[in-house]
């Protein structure tokens, strides 16, 4: 009896860990499928790209319209004029700098800090010249890729003169100018590249496609290649940017009361709970870190705090050129560098440095890849565009607010739209921990 009923539990035993086998052989096949159907259509994509790049080594060779030739011919020109006047500033900078006696003979009476900025903008000014003029011999040339590559690589010193514009004179037309080179530079990067229309098409599905396996794969937006922990795509970036805004919002909103007695606003944008110091020097860290998430601490630690000192730095600094704003004064305390940063709050970048890449950047990427696959574009290109509408406003509002305690009379229609909706007292308000003195900026 015993033996028979020892059989019949070991017989219904391999009868449910077949059945087991065959649902999980079941569900494996199915998976497979999937799997491969994904496979075969990413194949498929990668094979009609490839194609088409082929098409797009006989596109590259076409002439480029006679309008862009022309304009690379005058770049070379203007060039070779604007060289010796850059040369010859920054000469003459570089020589007041280090000799008063001759600032003074010149009748140069800014300040030294001042005199290196406009030497550094005189430099920058130099270094997008020379490279408008390569840009230009390559559009004679008709070498499309060449100045395709060189436009995008001007992109990024365009937006570089563009915030020591704004240093220096203010948010102006100089400012204007320099984001109208910045257009040119995308609209010219848009038509030098002679990928096709179809190409790009296809591209986006193959990226479409790949996402949506890796979001599968719970992958989504990790670096494959295993040398880092991110892909730093602008998806991962500008998301990354987002939430430690807020985050380092409401960590300052939370712990300054207790260091100050005092609840303040410190939110750092006309529009929303965003302090943008935390977004951008999240992503500052995230860079160059990204290779560095699983190792040794203390190296996590010590490069957040340099990269967070050094950028808590150059953000008083720029505040203070280009508006004559200070947010904080550090010229009390031990260690400090100029006032504008010292030893202790460069631990406090280290230490969240080092908790945001080893704890909280996982959980980010788990939350943003929480975004529906195919909603993913169109929020983040929302998002992005009222970021980037919020900075802006946020800019021209601190640029009337220095305007009108500088006593510049309100003539404008800008001016005039600041001054009613974001007046002296909203901005006091606003930005609560800062203050403004014109005399602190430098302009010229």
């Amino acid at each position: 009896m015993a033996n028979d009923v020892k059989r019949i539990v070991e017989d219904s035993a391999a009868a449910g860990v077949r059945k087991i086998q065959k649902n999980a052989e079941d569900v494996r096949a199915v998976i497979e499928d999937i799997h491969s159907d994904q496979v075969e259509a990413i194949a498929d994509v990668k094979t009609r790209v490839g194609e088409l790049y082929e098409e797009d080594n006989r596109v590259s060779k076409r002439k480029l319209p006679t309008a862009l030739r022309v304009f690379g011919i005058l770049a070379v020109v203007v060039g070779l004029f604007t060289i010796p006047v850059d040369v010859f500033s920054i000469l003459i900078l570089s020589q007041a700098i280090r000799d008063t006696d001759f600032a003074a003979m010149y009748e140069i009476t800014v300040s030294t800090q001042a005199l290196i900025l406009y030497a550094v903008n005189a430099f920058v000014d130099l270094v997008q010249t020379v490279l408008f003029m390569v840009l230009g011999i390559r559009l004679a040339r008709n070498k499309r890729r060449g100045a395709a590559r060189l436009s995008q690589t001007l992109i990024g010193v365009a937006v570089a003169s563009m915030v020591i514009e704004m240093m220096t004179e203010g948010l102006g037309w100089n400012v204007a100018y320099a984001f109208g080179v910045l257009l040119f530079l995308i609209v010219m990067y848009t038509v030098l590249d002679p990928t096709l229309r179809e190409e790009r098409i296809l591209q986006r599905k193959l990226k479409a496609l790949e996402d949506k396996a890796d979001q599968e794969e719970g992958m989504l937006g990790r670096d494959k290649t295993g040398e880092g922990y991110l892909k730093l795509d602008f998806f991962n970036i500008f998301w990354l940017f987002v939430i430690a805004s807020v985050i380092g919002l409401i960590f300052e909103s939370a712990v300054c009361p207790f260091l100050n007695n005092r609840i303040e606003n410190r939110t750092g944008m006309l529009w929303g709970p965003f302090s943008p110091i935390y977004g951008i020097g999240a992503v500052l860290m995230v860079i160059p870190l990204n290779k560095f998430y699983d190792k040794d601490p203390f190296i996590i630690f010590f490069i957040s705090a340099l990269i967070g000192g050094a950028f808590e730095f150059l953000v008083s600094w720029f505040f203070q050129f280009a508006f004559g704003i200070s947010s904080w004064d550090y010229s009390t305390e031990p260690f400090n560098i100029d006032g504008r940063t010292d030893l202790f709050h460069m631990v406090c970048w280290g230490a969240l440095g080092l908790i945001f890449i080893k704890f909280v950047v996982p959980k980010v990427l788990e939350l943003i890849n929480r975004i529906p696959w195919n909603w993913r574009y169109a929020v983040t290109t929302i998002c992005a565009t009222f970021m980037i509408v919020n900075a802006g406003m946020t800019l021209m509002s601190f640029e009337c607010w220095y305007s009108r305690m500088a006593g510049v009379p309100i003539d404008t229609p800008v001016a005039e739209f600041f001054d009613e909706h974001y007046d002296d007292e909203f901005m006091h308000h606003h930005f609560a921990t800062m203050s403004i003195d014109p005399d602190r900026a430098t302009r010229s």
